[in-house]
């Protein structure tokens, strides 16, 4: 007996030995199942695949007897210490098929710097085997038998459990990946349950994806639209997967796993019965779908007449957008559009930028969301995660153009970055408009589409504050007025906001601002010849010409009229080789978006169809907030023709006129002319832009009174801000100024008069002194011009054509029909720039025209307007202080304007340093009296007014509110509407008196407010909002109405008490 006590602790330890012997043996098993799904792919299975990316194509991956190997080892006494699955980095894809990619833009980065990505992995919550032709597919875990709960094996609570495993770098770097897996294999759990355990892993195996939906490695810094960096759909490919269980001695009395028998539901399948195989359908029906599109084509909504509705249809067939191309199509059930776009949006990348068309993505979620199965609302989703960040405050992010934004990812290696374009950059930081509201429009729409606060709050942050208080309040018109490509992205995303933003408050923002942008448009809109006549900074050609942009489809829809020139013209049409649609805003996306709400109340169509004319439109501009006091625009409309201007603008047209040819509504470009005007050294292009941007040297200052306006030209101050791209490769030759008159015709119908005798054609070019005057008769049109100049120290030409090129976006080159050539004479030319600089010409030189324009209904001849033009008088003389005065008068009015020719312009941002304004022009008046509006009147137009002085009046309308407060009064001059607002929530008394003793006030401070009287319908519309931050004890929420008997309909706002 004591030899055998001797002998049990040595028999013992021999076991123990034995057991860490093998404990120290790891369990590697080779034999591995793998199958690749494809979320774009339902049918196709993927046998042996081992590519995944990060979009849809995802590796399953088990270990088949794996199950029973372990069971073996922890038989004998051992327990699972630890388990990982390890990847062998075989390559990455370079440009993967089946997505949208811009290669011209990845290639070279993604060719010189190899990737470092990662792997992870989820636990499958079912079995799976690649077993005959029943393996999973995208849309399957077994082939038409078990679909996925969501589409790629997606869904966290049918397919896969929620916790990542990884990441795990896969790369040229990193050649080999674990994934550690101990934890699905190990814990606490009864013999059965842990024998359970073995086989689910066995069976269900892992869903293997790459972790970096895209890559901040590659956005080069500055670069705001991200061009390379959607690189989620590029694949990892892998080989030699293992399992490599390691042990240790079990604790003592641990039991063996009992394992369940095992299961082959692929093998299975194939017994089925054929009709337990199904096709899971990926839409809903052909049927269902056709009613929903004849629905949406053919009801019309409440508040469209039967002609704007009409004119919706105008724009729906025209296209051009993403939408109506398989909306269309749907209405006869052909579903070939339709399966197209699915595919198409499916394509789509995380990060991948698509431009102002973003507008069409949320659009078709939000408006459409009944057409979008929920497999491509989920791919949508992911797309908004990825630009909205939703788990990141805000305070996380840098302005995506910072220097902080691009350094991030080289100090931290981390592949998301901390910047967006639709979160912190452009919702707190001013940028161009069309940035602004297209960031707001992202956060707020996107954040409501994938439920983030954090991105809301942002979207919300800048639609108040960025949109509405420095976009809309800062100044008595916008940025992009008129820039008809820019503004039309701004109104398509403001109309968004309208149209769906989560809060009454956000909406009655966005419908704000809305009113006042249609408003700004149909003031300029001239209804004969179907045009916005503005000044214009950023714009092209044809945007002047044939280009029918989103701003002219707004118009369109309110229209009774019509407001194109090429209604039923396709969105590719080309007339002159210049676009007759708008590639921003396509007309199918106005059509469509005219079907949620209306652009503004249906009795704006008065002004836009029956305008009473003369009318006139000024308004302050002070860029951004850094001119003041604020440069000033105007548009003078009378019943054939309209001059616009902005005093000094920089752009493609800060003088822009335009006239009917024919005395008839227009109907092609055949019927406008159009004037335009230019500083130039050396070259001088009319017609070319980039950008919208002219190159120009020099600048214009521009003084307009009515239908008058006086241009004055100067070259720029010191040559050596002039680059080749302004004057060429030579030297110095030629400054001046070209004015051209354009009329796009096959035949000749105008008349060219110099001092009153007649010119044709053959006589052209022909030299003009200075005292010359040139009349145009063009149709019922006439216009007058006269060079201006000191003395004869120049030569002044008019010529058939010259001063043309190809314009952006155009496909032949164009020219104006007549010029005329203001060019200061160089002695000792060509100079080179610092002989120009040491002459100081940039500091003597100037030139210019002064323009009237007539027509034939108002002096019955061409005669009698040259008799008018030839009793005034222009004179034109230096005076101190680097000035040159200009007094122009004609029909017993003069208008005096002094000009600087020292002030020098601005390369970026602006025409001339902030601050110079009132030395660039130094006085401006009319018969003595100043041109200039009273101080704080912002905008003043036949029909409206904008300020902050407490008082506004129109049409016989009245609004009294605080003084400093912001505030808006639209008055349709014949009675039929009125618009009256609180611009921002900021509290003011408010009061609104209206004709026939009636009267509309606030009992308290308002905030944000917007009332309608639409007398048309006898409707009263009150819509009252406080800010998420404000108290509903400091602002009142009621209003007495007085005047508004029975016959008035009073709609208000919820919450909102009314008393007569």
């Amino acid at each position: 007996m004591a030899k055998m006590s001797r002998l049990l602790p040595a028999a013992f330890m021999a076991v123990l030995h034995s057991l860490n012997v093998r404990a120290q043996e790891p369990l590697v098993l080779t034999q591995a199942e793998t199958a690749q799904i494809d979320g774009r792919d339902w049918e196709r299975t993927g046998p042996g695949g081992a590519s995944f990316d990060a979009v849809h194509r995802t590796v399953l991956l088990r270990f088949p007897g794996a199950a029973e190997a372990i069971k073996a080892r922890l038989d004998t006494g051992l327990s699972l210490a630890k388990a990982v699955v390890t990847l062998d980095y075989v390559r990455h894809e370079s440009r993967p098929s089946g997505y949208t990619l811009r290669d011209a833009m990845g290639a070279k980065l993604w060719a010189t710097s190899a990737p470092r990505w990662h792997v992870v992995a989820h636990a499958l919550r079912q079995p799976w085997s690649t077993h005959g032709t029943f393996g999973p597919t995208g849309r399957y875990r077994v082939r038409l038998l078990h679909p996925w709960g969501k589409v790629g094996a997606s869904d966290p609570k049918r397919d896969l459990k929620p916790e990542t495993i990884g990441p795990a770098e896969l790369s040229e770097t990193s050649r080999q990946a674990q994934l550690d897996v101990t934890h699905l294999l190990t814990g606490p759990v009864a013999p059965t349950e842990a024998g359970a355990r073995l086989r689910a892993f066995e069976e269900n195996g892992l869903a293997l994806s790459k972790a970096e939906t895209y890559d901040m490695r590659y956005r080069p810094p500055g670069d705001i639209y991200e061009w390379a960096i959607a690189t989620g759909g590029h694949a990892l490919t892998f080989s030699q997967p293992r399992l490599v269980v390691n042990f240790r001695p079990s604790a003592a009395g641990t039991r063996p796993p009992l394992l369940p028998p095992p299961v082959n539901p692929a093998a299975e399948a194939e017994k089925a019965d054929a009709s337990a195989l199904r096709r899971v359908p990926d839409m809903l029906p052909s049927s269902e779908l056709q009613s929903m599109a004849r629905r949406l084509y053919q009801t019309r909504p409440d508040w469209l007449s039967p002609r704007q509705f009409d004119h919706v249809g105008d724009l729906l067939r025209a296209g051009g957008d993403t939408q109506t191309r398989w909306l269309f199509d749907l209405q006869f059930a052909d579903l070939g559009k339709y399966r197209q776009f699915l595919r198409e949006t499916l394509a789509t990348l995380p990060r991948y930028w698509k431009g102002w068309g973003i507008a069409e993505d949320l659009q078709f979620v939000l408006q459409f969301g009944a057409f979008a199965p929920a497999h491509v609302r989920e791919h949508l989703e992911g797309y908004w995660r990825s630009y909205l960040m939703p788990d990141l405050p805000t305070s996380a992010f840098f302005v995506p153009h910072s220097r902080e934004a691009g350094a991030y990812w080289s100090q931290t290696g981390d592949w998301r970055g901390r910047t967006s374009f639709f979160r912190d950059g452009y919702n707190y930081v001013g940028s161009t408009q069309n940035f602004n509201f297209t960031a707001s429009m992202g956060a707020l729409l996107g954040g409501a589409f994938i439920g983030s606060e954090a991105a809301m709050a942002d979207g919300r942050h800048g639609l108040e504050r960025i949109l509405l208080r420095y976009w809309t309040v800062l100044d008595g018109g916008t940025q992009e007025l008129l820039d008809p490509y820019y503004l039309s992205i701004t109104l398509s995303a403001v109309k968004m906001l309208a149209d769906h933003a989560p809060s009454a408050y956000d909406r009655l923002i966005a419908r704000i601002i809305l009113e006042r942008t249609m408003e700004m448009l149909a003031s300029a809109y001239h209804p004969e010849l179907r045009r916005i006549v503005a000044a214009a900074g950023r714009a092209r050609l044809s945007g002047f010409l044939t280009e029918q942009d989103g701003i002219y489809g707004a118009l369109h829809v309110l229209s009774e009229r019509g407001a194109l020139l090429y209604p039923t013209q396709r969105s590719d049409s080309r007339i002159l080789g210049m676009p007759v649609w708008g590639y921003d805003f396509p007309p199918g996306r106005v059509g469509l978006q005219s079907l949620s709400s209306p652009w503004a109340p249906t009795w704006f169509r008065h002004v836009i169809d029956d305008k009473p004319f003369p009318f006139r439109e000024r308004s302050a501009n002070t860029i951004r907030g850094h001119f003041n006091p604020p440069l000033r625009r105007m548009t003078y409309l009378d019943r054939h023709f309209g001059l616009a201007s902005q005093d000094i603008k920089g752009g493609m047209a800060d003088v822009l006129g335009q006239w009917s040819r024919t005395g008839q509504t227009a109907s092609g470009i055949e019927h406008l002319g159009m004037l335009t005007v230019r500083a130039c050294v050396n070259l001088c292009d009319l017609a070319t832009s980039s950008g919208g941007e002219p190159v120009r040297a020099g600048s214009l200052f521009t003084v307009q009174h009515d239908n008058r306006a006086i241009v004055f030209a100067k070259p720029p101050t010191r040559a050596d801000t002039l680059k080749e791209q302004q004057i060429g490769p030579g030297e110095i030759e030629t400054v001046g100024s070209v004015l051209g008159l354009w009329m796009m015709e096959s035949e000749r119908h105008w008349r060219l008069f110099v001092n009153g005798e007649e010119k044709q054609p053959a006589d052209l070019p022909l030299t003009l002194r200075r005292s010359d005057d040139l009349v145009l008769q063009d149709g019922p049109a006439l216009i007058a011009v006269r060079p201006i100049a000191v003395a004869d120290d120049r030569k002044i030409v008019v010529a058939l054509g010259g001063y043309g090129g190809t314009p952006e976006t155009g496909r032949a080159r164009l020219e104006p029909t007549l010029t005329i050539a203001n060019m200061n004479r160089l002695h000792g030319t060509p100079l080179s720039k610092s002989a120009y600089d040491k002459q100081g010409l940039g500091r003597s030189l100037f030139g210019g025209f002064t323009i009237e324009f007539g027509d034939l209904e108002r002096f019955g001849d061409v005669a009698a307007f040259q008799r008018h033009i030839r009793s005034g008088s222009l004179d034109v003389a230096r005076l101190t202080g680097g000035h040159v005065g200009v007094r122009y008068s004609s029909g017993g009015e003069t208008i005096d304007a002094a000009f600087s020719t020292e002030v020098q312009e601005v390369a970026q941002h602006f025409p001339i340093p902030p601050g110079s304004q009132t030395t660039a022009i130094a006085s401006r008046t009319v018969n003595g009296v100043s041109l200039l509006p009273p101080a704080g009147l912002d905008r003043d137009t036949g029909w409206s007014q904008q300020s902050a002085n407490g008082r506004l009046e129109k049409n016989g309308a009245v609004l009294e509110t605080d003084h400093g407060r912001m505030v808006y009064l639209i008055a349709e001059p014949r009675g039929r509407g009125v618009l009256a607002y609180n611009l921002t929530p900021d509290p003011t008394n408010w009061r609104l008196t209206l004709p026939e003793d009636r009267e509309i006030r606030s009992i308290g401070k308002a905030g944000l407010l917007r009332v309608e009287i639409d007398q048309e319908k006898r409707l009263v519309a009150i819509d009252h909002e406080l800010s998420p931050a404000q108290s509903r004890v400091e602002f009142t929420q009621r209003f007495i109405l007085k005047g508004f008997g029975p016959e008035w309909t009073i709609r208000a706002a919820e919450g909102t008490t009314l008393r007569e």
